[in-house]
């Protein structure tokens, strides 16, 4: 019995396959929708990527069922839509994170098993050959080569999976910090000025949709009102969305965390931006205006304007930092003595 099943908590898999039953052909290959069913690692089950938090690519799992059923295949079909809030799915794509995090410090670790044994294998092999040169005439030269050619092709294999130690080693740091750079306020405050830029589109849309007539034709009507359906979705979606980056920014706030805004600068005073205090220029609804500079060497902290630089534009979830020109002045004053009396 083969199972296609869909929910937005585990995506769209498909059970009860095995190896050489033919079905990866009919699988891979139905239908002409996109993205294709995928095999797990572990060949358990087909995956379609990224269905998860999503409604059912139906088209594709018709396409599939029908072509496994018409191949003689016994097929059961469960599609759930019943999604769960935008909370409950953050929540489930950080536990899957922390469970990425663990399993790719297993890869990593054994890799390293790998490469040290690979690298001990080595090294045995070159010391048990010594300096002896090779004696062509001699019948112990066949095997002195090949002892050569396994000592050389252990000591790539060490570094084969040394490569892949320091590969599962950065993802395994990153799915570990998955929940930190998705929630880092700067780029939290960007992905809320892309769904505020969205929900406008939608709602755009949704009045236009309603000053629309309604068709006389059946069939044109009953797309129009699914079209409707769809965007009232859209916009509650994304407004429940927005409620929840909100509210982490707003814990944010709480904890500390400064949100900066035009409100928070005027010309002539410097913003933090990386390592480097800007002079602002100018502060903008959504950014500052700062000097541009191409003169600048790696030691400069403080970028000012001059006769040949031009301006350019940082935005404010990018600044970490603010600084009075006078609080600016004293710095630089007490930078400049202290490297005096250095002297």
């Amino acid at each position: 019995m083969i199972t296609i099943r869909h929910t937005p908590a585990e995506g769209t898999t498909i059970k009860g396959t095995t190896r050489g039953d033919g079905t990866a052909d009919l699988i891979t290959r139905s239908g002409t929708s996109k993205p294709r069913f995928r095999l797990t690692r572990d060949q358990t089950l087909w995956y379609l990527p990224r269905s998860r938090s999503g409604p059912a690519n139906q088209e594709l799992i018709d396409h599939v069922a029908a072509a496994l059923i018409e191949a003689g295949h016994e097929v059961t079909v469960e599609v759930s839509n019943e999604r769960p809030t935008f909370a409950e799915a953050e929540a489930a794509r950080v536990e899957a994170a922390q469970g990425r995090a663990e399993r790719f410090t297993r890869y990593a670790e054994g890799a390293a098993v790998r490469a040290e044994d690979a690298w001990q294998r080595s090294v045995a092999l070159r010391r048990s050959l010594g300096d002896e040169p090779v004696k062509l005439w001699h019948r112990s030269a066949t095997k002195h080569l090949k002892d050569i050619d396994r000592a050389h092709q252990l000591h790539g294999k060490s570094i084969q999976e040394d490569a892949k130690e320091a590969h599962w080693d950065r993802r395994a740091d990153a799915a570990a910090h998955y929940e930190q750079h998705r929630r880092n306020p700067g780029r939290t405050l960007r992905r809320i000025a892309r769904l505020e830029a969205l929900l406008r589109l939608y709602e755009r849309r949704q009045a236009v949709q309603a000053q629309q007539p309604t068709p006389d034709d059946a069939e044109l009507a009953a797309q129009a009102a699914e079209g409707r359906e769809k965007t009232a979705r859209l916009i509650a979606d994304t407004v429940e969305e927005l409620t929840f980056w909100r509210d982490v920014i707003a814990r944010a706030e709480a904890g500390g965390t400064k949100v900066w805004s035009a409100a928070d600068f005027t010309s002539g005073d410097y913003a933090l931006h990386g390592k480097r205090w800007f002079k602002v220029l100018h502060a903008n609804a959504k950014t500052i205006t700062v000097p541009r500079r191409y003169d600048l060497r790696p030691e400069d902290e403080v970028v000012e304007p001059t006769e040949t630089s031009g301006k350019g534009r940082l935005p404010y979830d990018d600044l970490s930092g603010r600084m009075s020109a006078a609080a600016m002045a004293a710095k630089l004053a007490a930078d400049r003595s202290g490297a005096t009396s250095a002297q």
